[in-house]
């Protein structure tokens, strides 16, 4: 990336897809350098990561994620499912063959319930 062409401020993404609806980091440091000056090293991308509603079942049940990272609810099931997390105030509603994504920005465990089948529990620990 050569600064003087983009102005004052450069913005890099770098974005890997293993064909599976999962972003997952690289793992390697990856130099990105302005002017022969390294400005960043090493990184981590943020994963997304499906869990879905499925016999009337999260699955998987237990998941274990970054801050920062997202998970994707998809509801395979015919009927109609809730996807709660009391915690962070989250309750939606999810119509067969829909999906919602959202990001946990908080570390914590979090509970995870359908509240109109109360068998369907789950459990996301998200760390630092």
């Amino acid at each position: 990336v050569d600064a003087n062409q983009t102005g004052s401020r450069v913005f890099a993404m770098l974005h890997y897809d293993n064909n599976d609806s999962i972003y997952t980091s690289l793992d390697e440091d990856v130099p990105v350098k302005v002017n022969e000056q390294v400005v960043l090293k090493k990184f981590r991308l943020a994963k997304t990561i499906t869990i879905r509603l499925n016999e009337f079942a999260f699955a998987p049940s237990r998941i274990a994620l970054q801050k920062g990272d997202s998970i994707r609810f998809v509801n395979e099931d015919p009927t109609v499912h809730t996807v709660t997390i009391r915690d962070i105030n989250i309750d939606v509603r999810l119509q067969s063959n829909e999906d919602i994504t959202f990001s946990f920005p908080t570390a914590g465990e979090f509970a995870l319930e359908c509240t109109i089948h109360p068998n369907m529990t789950g459990t996301i620990v998200v760390s630092e």
